[in-house]
C-alpha cells in the first residue's frame, strides 16, 4: 500500500512539472513593429529564451510575412534567432539604443535561399550572442546578410562569426560593417571564418574591432577601410588567408595627412600567409594608396594626399589679361 501511495504521489508530482512547462515555440514576426508587442508575432507570445523559442523574422511559413522588421527597444532574448527563413524572404532587426537582444543557440541572417537579412545595431543597443549553434552572416544560397555595428555593441561569447557561408548551391554575399564608433567583440578563442563572398568594413579610429581566434579566410574577398588614423583591428590570434586574396579598399576620412596609418594588428600571419595575398583596389579619388608593409604583427598602408598644382607663369598672365580685357569692354 504504501509502494502504491508513493508511485502515485510521484506520478502527480511529474505531471504537475509537465503542467508548469511552456513548450517550446516557433514564433514568427506576423506584423513589423516592436520585438516586445504579443500581437505582432503569429503565436500572440513574444519569443524568449525561458521557453526555447525560436524566432523567425522574414519569413512565407506559418503566420509570418516579408518584408518583416523588429524593433528591439529593451532586453530581449530567444533560443534562436533567423532572419530571411524561407525562400526570396526579408527579414531586418534594429537593435535600438537601450535595447539588447540576446541569442542563446545560434543566429542565422538571411537564412534562406536567396532572402536577405540585415542586423542593425544603432549607438546604445547591444546583440549578443552566447549559443554554440552558430552566428552566421549570409547562410542561405545566394542569400545576401548584413550585420552592420553601427556606434552600437556586437558580442560573441561562445563562438566566432561566419561571413557568407552558404549551406550549399550559389554563394553567399555576407558583409559585417562597424562604423560611427561601434564595437565588434568575439571574445572566445575560436576562429571567425570569412567564406563565399564576404566583406569586412571598419570605418573611423573610433571603431573598435576585437577578435581574441584567429580570422581565416576560406575564399577570396573584400577589406574596407575608411581611415581617419590608425584603426582599432586587433587579432589576438593569427590572419590565416590559406592563399586566397584579400582586396583592400581603403578610403581617406576628411582631410587625411600623407603617411602611414595602421589597418589591422595580428599576433601573427598564419604559415604560407604574406603579402602575396594581398591586393590593393585604390578608388579613393581624395589621394593615392600604397600597402606601405604587411609585417609579422600588422598590416600598414600609405596615403599620399592629392595636392593641388599651383598656377603657371602662363595661366598667370592668360587669366590677368582675360580680366584686363573684361575691364576695357565694362567702360
Amino acid at each position: 500500500m504504501r509502494t502504491h501511495l508513493r508511485d502515485i504521489c510521484f506520478g502527480f508530482a511529474i505531471i504537475g512539472m509537465l503542467a508548469g512547462t511552456s513548450q517550446a515555440a516557433t514564433l514568427r514576426m506576423s506584423t513589423s513593429g516592436n520585438w516586445n508587442v504579443a500581437a505582432n508575432w503569429d503565436g500572440g507570445a513574444v519569443p524568449t529564451n525561458g521557453t526555447s523559442d525560436l524566432a523567425n523574422v522574414g519569413s512565407s511559413s506559418g503566420g509570418g510575412i516579408s518584408p518583416a522588421t523588429a524593433e528591439v527597444t529593451d532586453a530581449q532574448d530567444a533560443s534562436r534567432i533567423i532572419l530571411g527563413e524561407s525562400t526570396s524572404t526579408t527579414g531586418t532587426i534594429n537593435v535600438q539604443s537601450g535595447g539588447s537582444l540576446t541569442d542563446f543557440n545560434r543566429t542565422q541572417i538571411a537564412a534562406g535561399p536567396t532572402s536577405t537579412g540585415t542586423l542593425n545595431v544603432y549607438s546604445g543597443g547591444t546583440f549578443t550572442h552566447s549559443g554554440t549553434g552558430g552566428f552566421v552572416v549570409g547562410n542561405g544560397a545566394g542569400s545576401n546578410g548584413t550585420l552592420s555595428v553601427d556606434g552600437g555593441t556586437v558580442i560573441s561569447t561562445t563562438q566566432g562569426v561566419s561571413i557568407g557561408s552558404s549551406s550549399g548551391g550559389a554563394n553567399a554575399t555576407g558583409l559585417v560593417e562597424v562604423k560611427n564608433g561601434g564595437t565588434l567583440n568575439v571574445t572566445v578563442n575560436q576562429q571567425s571564418l570569412l567564406y563565399d563572398d564576404w566583406t569586412l568594413s571598419v570605418s573611423g579610429s573610433s571603431a573598435d574591432v576585437d577578435f581574441a581566434g584567429q580570422l581565416r579566410a576560406l575564399n577570396s574577398g573584400t577589406y574596407k577601410v575608411g581611415v581617419d588614423g590608425d584603426l582599432n583591428v586587433d587579432l589576438a590570434n593569427s590572419l590565416r588567408l590559406d592563399a586566397h586574396t584579400m582586396t583592400i579598399e581603403p578610403m581617406a576620412l576628411g582631410a587625411l595627412a600623407s603617411g602611414d596609418y595602421t589597418v589591422m594588428r595580428y599576433s601573427s600571419l598564419a604559415s604560407g600567409t604574406d603579402a602575396s595575398d594581398m591586393a590593393l583596389n585604390d578608388v579613393d579619388p581624395s589621394g593615392t594608396w600604397t600597402i606601405q608593409s604587411v609585417g609579422s604583427n600588422a598590416l600598414v598602408l600609405n596615403y599620399a594626399a592629392a595636392t593641388i598644382p599651383e598656377p603657371t607663369s602662363l595661366v598667370m598672365l592668360t587669366l590677368a589679361a582675360g580680366l584686363g580685357l573684361t575691364v576695357r569692354k565694362r567702360r
